[in-house]
């Protein structure tokens, strides 16, 4: 009983780690992509 217990907190800890993981290479991919663009735009693309 006990290892399903352990089991199961470690299937949380790692969609809570997947999820944050997920979340952040959003935000990063969106920060790059606006910068591509201003960028893009700054150079008179």
């Amino acid at each position: 009983m006990a290892r399903g217990k352990v089991y199961a907190h470690h299937a949380l800890i790692v969609a809570g780690v997947g999820a944050l993981f997920g979340a952040a290479s959003v935000s990063v991919w969106q920060v790059l992509s606006l910068a591509f663009t201003l960028g893009h735009r700054a150079a008179g693309g």
